[in-house]
């Protein structure tokens, strides 16, 4: 019997800087989850102000060429990707189990005719953001 209680003391003086390292790093994640929160609450409004200018200058029907020359006027850097037109806007923060995600203005265009490439005279679609990363 005193054997066992050795055993459970020693057990209990091994095993108690594992859980307070768990415990830190578990109350280190939650601090970090809403600070992220907070941060991600304010570029949402940064997000959205700048959607609503995209939405507001840029005419839904618009040809593709009218956005190009109104992204190259503003000097914004841009992809044109499978006919989609992207902008960066910026990153959210990262936080376990996910990394960081990508904010993009997504301008989405129709065709106006029937090709595989893209037309300076496709019309504009839909502006929209887009969020791009993963997680585990």
């Amino acid at each position: 019997m005193r054997t066992l209680k050795k055993i459970a003391v020693v057990l209990c003086v091994l095993l108690t800087p594992f859980f307070l390292y768990f415990a830190y790093g578990y109350r280190n994640l939650k601090l970090q989850s809403k600070a992220a929160d907070r941060t991600r609450a304010e570029l949402e409004v940064a997000y959205q102000a700048q959607l609503g200018q995209y939405q507001r200058a840029l005419r839904l029907g618009a040809p593709r060429s009218e956005v190009r020359g109104y992204l190259d006027s503003r000097k914004v850097v841009y992809n044109d990707w499978r006919g989609e037109i992207v902008a960066n806007l910026g990153r959210e923060p990262d936080v376990f189990p996910c990394n960081y995600w990508t904010v993009y203005v997504s301008f989405e265009f129709g065709r106006a005719q029937p090709q595989d490439e893209p037309s300076p005279s496709d019309p504009l679609g839909a502006i929209s953001l887009k969020r791009i990363g993963h997680c585990l």
